[in-house]
């Protein structure tokens, strides 16, 4: 929701406005159900008199919503209540304006659905860890607490895979590549443990970006640098592409999904602010590159999801465009949190299209890989159903 907010002076010699504020959260709608929402201001009447409101609430094609009802509900720390049976799938626009001369508030209700999902897991985290969108096939997680990396894993111990801030890792099936200052390293995650193949980590420093379980990938300006497994060693083979591709920093390569392989594996996605690009796995292969469509959060083999500017949705292998008004992810999208108890996930349907679907709890922050959703709280990960 965006809130435009004025404040008010207080020019008289009355007592100090309060210092809190409204920020109530804006529910989802769901077609049919009957609809309430508490639209509030950040301000207070600070001058004696009461308030007052006009508002109004248009449809998708921006038509006056008929059947509404507005209640002013508090005089002095104004907010209305919004109560409406939606009749179609939105999103519906709001406006509200505060008067005498507070604020304007307005923004967007967002339609969502509901479906089941199994918990599968949960993981305890301490409040230090960070998981950042990394799960290995049987269901380990690989998370972060300050310098440590480890694999964490329901009813198992803790494994420790790195002590340096500096590593990267990059999941695919049951395997993890981790980049650290000592070279790339490769580890299986198995029932009996954690098993690295092979035994020595590669020379090479450069950080693996995309992979499947036998090859790793990085690229560096115009370079393409394939890892392989070789009769239990290492072999690489690098080649130069006509452009460069563009730079993978920060966070970004946290960001990067597990794999990351296109659909046919003939080649892998590199997602910056600077743009999506399919980067070839051999030589013979071309560089294909689209304009960035927002920050990327999660990459997919058919698709980049992309948050930016109060909307969120995705970019596809051919470069289309599809996105949702529902606004800016705090989780990794397709993940949609913006508050804890507004949770969403958006579903991509047969024909392309986006569908709001809600979550009930309260989460934080969460992640898609694969058929699994992961949402994490101050219990942990909850490991669900996609």
């Amino acid at each position: 929701m965006l809130v435009v907010a004025s404040g008010c002076t207080n020019r008289t010699a009355e007592p100090p406005c309060p210092s809190d504020a409204i920020a109530d959260i804006i529910p989802f709608f769901e077609r049919g159900v009957p609809y309430q929402a508490r639209i509030g201001t950040r301000v207070f009447v600070c001058t004696g008199r009461p308030a007052w409101f006009t508002a109004e609430l248009v449809d998708e094609n921006n038509q006056p919503v008929d059947d509404v009802e507005w209640e002013l509900v508090n005089e002095t720390a104004p907010f209305v209540e919004l109560r409406f049976t939606p009749q179609g799938s939105g999103p519906y626009h709001y406006r509200v304006v505060f008067q005498p001369n507070l604020a304007v508030s307005q923004g967007v209700l967002v339609g969502a659905v509901r479906r089941p999902h199994t918990v599968l897991a949960t993981i305890p985290l301490r409040a230090s860890t960070t998981c950042r969108g990394q799960a290995t096939a049987r269901g380990s997680l690989v998370c972060r607490d300050r310098a440590t990396t480890s694999l964490l894993h329901a009813g198992e111990p803790e494994v420790t895979l790195s002590g340096w801030a500096s590593s990267r890792a990059v999941v695919a099936g049951d395997v993890i590549w981790l980049t650290s200052p000592m070279g790339q390293h490769r580890y299986v995650d198995t029932a009996g443990g954690l098993v690295q193949e092979p035994a020595n980590p590669s020379p090479l420093l450069d950080s693996v970006l995309a992979a499947s379980e036998s090859t790793g990938f990085s690229a560096i300006s115009d370079r393409v640098i394939r890892f392989e497994l070789d009769g239990g060693g290492w072999s690489t083979l690098e080649f130069r592409l006509p452009e460069n591709v563009p730079p993978i920093e920060g966070d970004s390569t946290e960001l990067v999904s597990p794999a990351a392989l296109g659909p046919d594996a003939g080649w892998w996605w590199a997602a910056s602010n600077d743009g999506y690009c399919q980067v070839p796995v051999a030589p013979d292969g071309g560089l294909r590159c689209f304009p960035a469509a927002g920050n990327p959060h999660t990459i997919e083999p058919e698709r980049v999801w992309f948050s930016a500017g109060g909307a969120t949705g995705y970019v596809d292998i051919e470069g289309r465009v599809v996105s949702s008004a529902i606004g800016t992810a705090r989780g990794r999208a397709p993940v949609f949190i913006d508050h804890p108890g507004r949770v969403a996930i958006l579903r991509v349907e047969a024909d392309g299209g986006l569908t709001c679907e809600h979550i009930d709890g309260e989460y934080a922050s969460g992640w898609v890989q694969g058929e699994r959703l992961y949402l994490i709280s101050d219990a942990g990960v909850t490991v669900m159903t996609r």
